[in-house]
């Protein structure tokens, strides 16, 4: 098992009581023995599912608190991402345009591109007139409102992929490792950034972490 989800097992087996049992508080300190058999329910499941995911409904938790805690445990931890294909993969919009590539970091970049070489982000100046670099400007400011408008459905996306999927764990350290590292779409100005970042988080978020940093 990797590391991190060895890490998990561990850390959810020993840490699910304290939510039913608050009065032994104390005497759990430190201590990473297996909870008893009889500290095991639906109200720990429901903990359980808390701690590894976003909850679940009342048929998930009752099913957990059939399993036992280990069980359970190893069901959330040692997941197979293939039991997830009910999911839908993220539908684009169309809306990238190819042109566009390499963005330039900021405006002025783009219109010292458009000047110098007399084209930026697949728009040709204007051979005369007024305003020769507008469509070449119009095109920059297009960009960074369409990926703003994509990445909003991603998030609609991957929140229904949270709620929906069979491996809560899998879901909460995507989300975890995501607010980590603080990346958004203003920073890196392209949705699709942000579709690769959840894909590697997908793939490794809960494997080793030297891997993940690689």
């Amino acid at each position: 098992m990797p590391l991190l989800a060895s890490f998990f097992a561990v850390f959810l087996a020993t840490t699910l009581p304290t939510a039913g049992f608050p009065q032994q508080l104390d005497s759990w300190q430190s201590d990473l023995s297996p909870i008893p058999s009889a500290n095991w329910n639906y109200d720990t499941a429901a903990h359980l599912l808390e701690r590894a995911g976003f909850g679940g409904t009342p048929a998930q938790i009752q099913t957990l608190a059939e399993m036992g805690a280990a069980q359970a445990v190893a069901y959330l931890v040692r997941f197979d991402a293939s039991t997830n294909s009910h999911l839908s993969a993220f539908d684009h919009s169309g809306i990238h345009d190819p042109g566009l590539e390499p963005f330039p970091p900021s405006r002025p970049a783009t219109t010292n591109l458009a000047r110098e070489t007399g084209e930026a982000l697949g728009i040709k100046v204007k051979p005369t007139g007024n305003r020769r670099l507008q469509p070449v400007v119009n095109k920059f400011f297009y960009w960074l409102r369409a990926s703003r408008l994509e990445t909003e459905r991603v998030a609609y996306w991957w929140a229904n992929r949270m709620v929906s999927s069979e491996t809560p764990l899998q879901e909460k350290m995507a989300l975890f490792w995501h607010g980590h590292y603080a990346v958004n779409e203003g920073k890196v100005r392209d949705y699709r950034k942000l579709l690769n970042e959840l894909e590697l988080f997908h793939a490794m978020g809960t494997g080793s972490f030297r891997d993940l940093m690689l």
